[in-house]
């Protein structure tokens, strides 16, 4: 043999086959779009769970993916079902997928039978166990999450065909220099992990541009008008409902952004108890009172009486219960909650008896923030809706 003849061996062994396989719903649509594209250069897989959203997917090859376990009807939404489906179609994806040395695996992560079946599928490709949860949505999304945060607060300080390097300086310059002030407290008092340090700049960031556009827009209408602040206000907003209610809308996603922030600092702990013990999370001090017990309609409601308190002094009374309907086998598990603007404690009774009991706690900093932003983006939304007085007046007329 050559050594041109050993090269162009070499080199055919060394060409990569490439596999696409799309799995779910969104998996065999994006696999559609590329076959229709012709985009030539690899093998194109689709696999799906729903034999009627297959029939129509556009691929070299095709998998029905768990079709003893669901008969083509689909995963309803449930990831494990489509774990399920992908495990019984193992040998139908290794043979469609033998001797491609680089496969690229597209699925939509909304939790259906992409979610499922991805993880199954990377492992029977590589031999590695891969997971989709909570980290991988975290690695993912979070660094989208705080470029789309960014941005809203950008935004606003970028006059549109005036944005001149003296107007952005103008606009940029005091929010920059409070969040460089409030980010260097924010450290001092022990807030030093840099995606929680980076998301609470971020939020002071945006909320200063919303507040400091807020600030001008009054203060000009305040000069041209006259009359005080708050009349000046409220005609800036009437004036212009799309553009302050949006900012107001932003306020709200703020908001619910801080909340998420606080999962950063939660706090667990699972404890047994007889009565009278006590246990200690964060600033709170639990007593297990003794058990409670009594009948709701057709239900049967078991608890346990916790006295919950901070430095010595009574915060009240939570009981968590679990409750035993007459037409469920398994008891319902029903949290008790102390809520305050700076944390939610959450109590779980894990199990109780005669000896005492085991319970689980929970302090979710900053929880209630959650709720109130959705009030605020509700608020805003009304304003940005509510029709000007002339088109009121239209349709009356």
């Amino acid at each position: 043999m050559t050594l041109e003849s050993r090269i162009s061996e070499l080199a055919r062994a060394a060409k990569p086959t490439v596999a696409i396989i799309g799995l779910g719903g969104a998996g065999c649509n994006i696999v559609s779009w590329i076959t229709q594209k012709e985009i030539l250069g690899s093998k194109i897989i689709a696999a799906d769970t729903d034999a009627a959203h297959l029939l129509g997917a556009k691929a070299d090859a095709k998998i029905l993916l768990g079709e003893k376990a669901y008969q083509g009807k689909g995963s309803g939404g449930f990831a494990e079902r489509g774990t399920e489906a992908a495990r019984e179609s193992l040998k139908e994806i290794r043979q469609e997928l033998a001797g491609s040395n680089l496969v690229f695996i597209i699925a939509g992560m909304g939790g259906g039978s992409g979610t499922g079946a991805a993880p199954v599928v990377a492992e029977a490709v590589r031999g590695v166990k891969v997971t989709v949860g909570p980290p991988f949505y975290n690695q993912v999304m979070i660094p989208f999450g705080l470029i789309l945060l960014l941005i809203t607060g950008i935004c606003p300080l970028i006059a549109w065909r005036r944005a001149s390097w003296a107007n952005l300086k103008r606009n940029f310059l005091p929010p920059f220099a409070l969040v460089v002030v409030a980010t260097g407290i924010l450290a001092v008092f022990g807030i030093r992990r840099p995606l929680v340090l980076i998301t609470f700049s971020f939020l002071l960031f945006v909320t200063a541009t919303i507040f400091s556009e807020f600030y001008r827009g009054t203060r000009a209408r305040h000069q041209m008008m006259g009359g005080g602040f708050a009349s000046a206000f409220g005609g800036l907003v009437r004036r212009n409902r799309r553009r302050y209610g949006g900012y107001i809308v932003h306020l709200g996603i703020l908001l619910l952004v801080l909340a998420i922030a606080g999962e950063a600092f939660r706090i667990e702990r699972e404890a047994h108890l007889k009565t009278g013990e006590t246990i200690e999370i964060g600033r709170y001090r639990l007593r297990y009172d003794g058990p409670v017990a009594f009948e709701r309609g057709d239900t049967s409601v078991v608890g346990a009486r916790i006295t919950v308190s901070n430095a010595g002094k009574p915060l009240g009374v939570l009981v968590p219960e679990k409750r035993f309907h007459a037409d469920s086998e398994q008891p319902h598990t029903m949290a008790a909650i102390f809520s305050t603007l700076k944390e939610d404690l959450y109590l779980i009774l894990a199990s109780i008896d005669e000896q005492g009991i085991a319970i689980r706690a929970l302090i979710n900093p900053l929880m209630v923030w959650m709720w109130i932003g959705s009030y605020v983006i509700g608020f805003g939304t009304v304003i940005v809706m509510w029709p000007e007085r002339k088109h009121r007046e239209a349709a009356r007329g």
